[in-house]
């Protein structure tokens, strides 16, 4: 019995030793889950307080319900998210020194900003960041701000006069930068009288006919032409284009037929001249798609080989082209005919662009003048139009300088443009430069022509480079 009872202690306190032993695991169990708990918390804590707070993105329905997938693509493949975060802009225009490479935020805030419909495939088309920097820089090249100040100074310009006027080659831009600019500055020291009394006098005047048609006649009646067409031009201060026209070379700002009598009203050299310049590779395929008054062999024959810097036998065996084509292996001569203005006549479209913009480079030893690149209105369009109205003693008037959603023309639809998207698409992609889209196309011949033909310092003054391919030994 006495056996029996040791037992069953010694049973009793075996239970009693297995649940204080059960008890203490489970609650060193309970402790481990908690210390793992408050680490996981403490490790977001620390990790959310170094990445710092995610840069929005456009809403665009939140793209589609935060779906960031698709907002930066690299060759169609998904970049990791760390490389579509943009870190806070150092410059007051939103972005900076720490924008990712890889990132097209800034393309996307663009386009968003205008009311684009941007799809999969807009945004997948899109450039990054690294292909603009690679391509243009990562900052604006604006030639002769360092002549703002003599321009304000002038002695022979007073406030009431300054004011700034829009010049470009075709297919440059030129356009949309007097729209923005008419929308986002004024010279608020700009006054315009009359020289011909009141609007009734004007219309008077201009429904008067002369006896004899002598050179003041001729003169007062273009001024007062001038006065009845560019009225708001005139008393704004910001011209839609320059009196000598926005196409024309910088040899007819003092010499033209209408000098005279536009003289009447506006003196040319009281404006602060804007010109814009595009990338010359670009705008090749531009002027080839958009010739405007531009002719040049085969401009009407449906060519898809264009800007013909080199024919080539195939285009020898054409018979649109046989016919017109310079049979010495040269380039395709180009001509510019002007109303009431002798024909501008070029030896090819790499001379056009050399002549043309080269003249106004040099020109900004002689007046005060700003050169743009047409892809800065297009990347850094806010920073670009500010320094052009201070330039000119304006002052911005708008809050936020906007993009237009529509690039081209009114009435003038540009053949295969797709505003503003199509824009960025296009002009903002190296290998647009060779390979434009659709049929139109240049030869390796043609590419070595432009490489070897383009004036080095205008390329150099303007930031401009050769596409990749000139600089590779590949065939088409």
């Amino acid at each position: 019995m006495t056996a029996l009872k040791e037992n069953v202690g010694v049973a009793d306190r075996s239970s009693e030793s297995a649940a204080k032993m059960m008890k203490r695991e489970s609650f060193e169990h309970t402790s481990v889950l908690a210390i793992i708990l408050l680490v996981f918390v403490a490790s977001v804590n620390i990790f959310s307080a170094h990445r710092g707070p995610l840069s929005r993105l456009p809403s665009l329905q939140e793209q589609r319900d935060s779906n960031l997938r698709s907002f930066v693509l690299s060759d169609r493949k998904a970049v990791p998210m760390k490389d579509i975060i943009i870190e806070e802009g150092k410059d007051r225009f939103g972005y900076g020194e720490n924008e990712s490479n890889n990132s097209k935020q800034r393309f996307i805030d663009i386009l968003s900003g205008v009311g684009e419909h941007l799809d999969d495939e807009v945004i997948a088309n899109l450039p990054t960041w690294r292909e603009v920097k690679d391509l243009y820089g990562s900052k604006p090249v604006i030639v002769g701000l360092d002549t703002c100040e003599d321009y304000k100074n002038d002695p022979n310009i007073s406030p009431a006069n300054r004011s700034l006027a829009i010049v470009g080659l075709m297919n440059t831009g030129t356009h949309m930068l007097s729209r923005i600019l008419k929308e986002s500055c004024r010279m608020p020291d700009r006054e315009f009288h009359e020289p011909f009394g009141s609007a009734s006098d004007l219309n008077a005047s201009n429904d008067e006919t002369h006896d004899h048609d002598n050179d003041e006649d001729t003169d007062t009646k273009e001024a007062l032409k001038y006065l009845k067409e560019h009225k708001n031009d005139l008393e704004s201060g910001i011209f839609f284009e320059v009196p000598w026209n926005k196409h024309a070379p910088e040899s007819f700002r003092l010499h033209n037929k209408n000098y005279k009598g536009r003289k009447k009203v506006v003196d040319n050299k009281h404006i602060l001249p804007i010109v814009v310049v595009k990338d010359p590779y670009h705008w090749f395929h531009s002027m080839c798609r958009n010739h405007y008054i531009v002719r040049w062999p085969g401009w009407n024959k449906n060519i898809k080989h264009c800007p013909l810097l080199v024919p080539n036998g195939a285009d020898y065996e054409n018979e649109e082209l046989t016919k017109v084509l310079p049979r010495d292996g040269k380039a395709a001569p180009i001509q510019i005919f002007r109303k009431e203005e002798e024909t501008e006549k070029y030896d090819s479209f790499v001379h056009y662009w050399n002549e043309w913009n080269g003249a106004y480079l040099k020109a900004g030893t002689n007046y005060p003048r700003l050169i743009i690149r047409y892809e800065d209105l297009l990347v850094h369009l806010e920073e670009t139009v500010t320094q052009i109205c201070k330039c000119a003693g304006g002052e911005v008037i708008t809050d936020k300088i906007q993009h237009l959603k529509d690039t081209a023309k009114p009435g003038h639809k540009h053949k295969s443009q797709k505003g503003l998207a199509g824009s960025i698409m296009r002009y903002l992609r190296d290998e647009k430069r060779t390979h434009p889209g659709g049929e139109m196309f240049m030869t390796f011949d043609d590419l070595q022509y432009a490489k070897n033909g383009l004036d080095p310092d205008l390329m150099k003054s303007f930031h401009y480079t050769h596409p990749e391919r000139t600089r590779q030994n590949m065939s088409f």
